[in-house]
C-alpha cells in the first residue's frame, strides 16, 4: 500500500516522500519492488523510503489471582509496529506446566496442547503475510479480527454482489432481461478474478476505498483487455453494488464519490441507401443466406432489435385507421412501445414466409448464427463493414427515416425510445441529407 506523506506542508514535489510497508522478513530482497517503480519513483523526483512492519507472536499464560493454584487460560498477544492485540486460544494450563522462557507448556501432557499453539502460530503468521502480501498495511486488530471470524460480521463486496445477482436471476423474463443478468455477474466474476490477483477471496464493503475502484479499473484494461467503453460498463455496474450497499446501511460513505469514466463517442454503424440496396437485389442460393438477409431488411425497415423480430408473431399486426398494415409491440429491453406503418418489401416479407403452423412470422436462428452469417452477407455483396444484426435499427434511425425527412420525434416513436436522446445515439445526419437541407438556405 504506498502512502504519501510530509513532514510539513510541501512547497513542491520534492517535499514528498513515498512509505511502502513490508513484512520485516522482506526488508532486505525488495523482491516485491519492481524496477518500473523505483524509475517512476526516480522520475517523478520522489523520495522512496522502505518502512518495515515489525510484526511479532507472544504465547503468555494469564494469571488469575483468586486461582493461583488452578487452571489459567494461555494467550497470544499479537503486536505490529508496537501496538498490540490479544486473543485467548482457548487452551489453559497450570503455573506449574508453563515456561515463560520457552513461551509453551511442559510436562506429560504438554504434547496436545503445544501442538494447539503451533497451529495458532501457524495460522496468525498466514493471515498476517496474506493481509500484507501486496505491500499493503495490516493491524493487530485486524488480524485478530480475522482470526475470530469477527470480520464474518461484517459485509463483504462478492457476498452482496451474489445476492444482488440472485434477486436479479428471478426477475429475469418478468421485469429483467437475461442480457441484464449476465452483465452483473460478469462484472461479479471481474471482481472476483481482481481480488484473487490480490491474494484474497472478499473484501469487506467498508474497507473498499478509492484507490481500490481505480486498480479494478487497471485490471479490467490490462489484465481483462476490456476496452475502455467496455471497462466503464463494468465499473457502472460495480458503482450500482456500492450505491445499494449505501441505502441498506453497509457501508456510511461512498468510495465512487470522486471517481469518474466517461463513456467514449463511438460511431453506430449503419448502411447507406445504396449498400442497402446491394443486399436487397443480390440472389442468394444459399438458404441461410438468404433467410438472414430477409431479417436483416425487415429489421431496417421495422426498426426491430433481433429478441423482438424473435418474438414478433402475427398478434402484432394490426389495420391502421389509415388502411395501411401496421406493426405494435411493447419492446423487450425496455417495454416501450413501438409503432411502425409497414411498407411493401416488409410485407413481401411476411408473405414469404406466411406459416399456418406458427403464430410466429420469421423462423429466426441464434443471434450469434445471425451476426456470423451477416459477415458472409457483408463480404458476398462487398460491403467493407462489420455487419451485425443492431446495424439494422440504425439503418433503419439513419437512412429509411432522418434521410427521408421523418421527424427524430417520430423515429424514436418508431424504435420505441422513451427519450430522444437515445434516438440520437442511433440517427445520423448523412451527407445527402445534409446537402439537400442546405440547399434551401438562400444565395447569400
Amino acid at each position: 500500500m504506498v502512502k504519501s506523506w510530509t513532514d510539513s506542508e510541501p512547497k513542491n514535489v520534492h517535499d514528498f516522500a513515498l512509505i511502502i510497508f513490508y513484512p520485516s522478513s522482506e526488508i532486505n530482497s525488495f523482491q516485491s519492488l519492481h524496477i518500473v517503480d523505483i524509475c517512476l519513483f526516480e522520475k517523478l523526483n520522489l523520495k522512496l523510503i522502505i518502512m518495515r512492519q515489525t510484526f511479532s507472536l507472544l504465547f503468555f499464560l494469564k494469571k488469575r489471582r483468586n486461582h493461583m493454584d488452578g487452571l489459567h487460560p494461555i494467550m497470544v498477544r499479537i503486536t505490529i509496529n508496537g501496538k498490540n492485540a490479544e486473543i485467548n486460544t482457548g487452551q489453559k494450563a497450570f503455573l506449574a506446566d508453563w515456561h515463560p522462557k520457552l513461551h509453551q507448556c511442559i510436562g506429560n501432557h504438554a504434547k496436545q496442547t503445544n501442538l494447539i499453539l503451533k497451529s495458532i502460530r501457524y495460522r496468525l503468521n498466514q493471515i498476517f503475510y496474506q493481509q500484507t502480501l501486496y505491500g499493503q498495511s495490516t493491524t493487530a486488530h485486524k488480524i485478530k479480527d480475522t482470526f475470530t471470524g469477527a470480520d464474518k460480521k461484517k459485509h463483504h463486496l462478492l457476498s452482496l454482489f451474489e445476492l444482488h445477482n440472485e434477486g436479479i436471476k428471478k426477475q429475469v423474463g418478468i421485469s429483467k432481461s437475461l442480457a441484464t443478468y449476465l452483465k452483473y455477474e460478469t462484472t461479479r466474476k471481474h471482481l472476483s478474478g481482481y481480488l484473487e490477483s490480490k491474494g484474497l477471496e472478499d473484501i469487506a464493503l467498508d474497507d473498499i476505498r478509492h484507490s481500490f475502484i481505480c486498480e479494478f479499473e487497471v485490471y479490467l484494461r490490462v489484465t481483462a483487455n476490456c476496452s475502455h467503453n467496455t471497462t466503464a460498463k463494468f465499473m457502472q455496474f460495480f458503482k450500482r453494488i456500492i450505491i445499494l450497499a449505501l441505502n441498506n446501511s453497509h457501508i456510511t460513505k461512498n468510495p465512487f464519490a470522486e471517481y469518474q469514466i466517461k463513456l467514449h463517442k463511438v460511431d453506430r454503424t449503419y448502411l447507406t441507401k445504396q449498400e442497402l440496396q446491394k443486399i436487397i437485389e443480390k440472389n442468394f442460393e444459399i438458404k441461410r443466406l438468404d433467410l438472414i438477409r430477409d431479417l436483416f431488411v425487415f429489421a431496417s425497415m421495422t426498426g426491430l432489435s433481433y429478441i423482438d423480430l424473435k418474438n414478433l408473431t402475427k398478434h402484432h399486426l394490426y389495420i391502421g385507421h389509415d388502411g395501411n398494415l401496421w406493426l405494435r409491440m411493447n419492446r423487450h429491453k425496455s417495454n416501450e412501445t413501438a409503432n411502425v406503418r409497414l411498407l411493401d418489401i416488409p410485407k413481401r416479407l411476411i408473405a414469404k414466409y406466411e406459416n399456418p403452423d406458427t403464430d410466429h412470422l420469421f423462423p429466426v436462428p441464434s443471434n450469434q448464427k445471425v451476426n456470423s452469417y451477416l459477415k458472409e452477407i457483408a463480404d458476398v455483396c462487398g460491403i467493407p463493414k462489420n455487419l451485425t444484426f443492431h446495424c439494422a435499427r440504425h439503418t433503419m434511425a439513419t437512412t429509411i427515416c432522418l434521410a427521408n425527412g421523418v421527424p427524430i420525434e417520430s423515429v424514436a416513436k418508431v424504435l420505441g425510445h422513451s427519450n430522444v436522446r437515445t434516438t440520437q445515439l442511433y440517427a445520423k445526419i448523412t451527407d445527402d441529407k445534409l446537402c439537400e437541407d442546405l440547399v434551401r438556405l438562400p444565395n447569400l
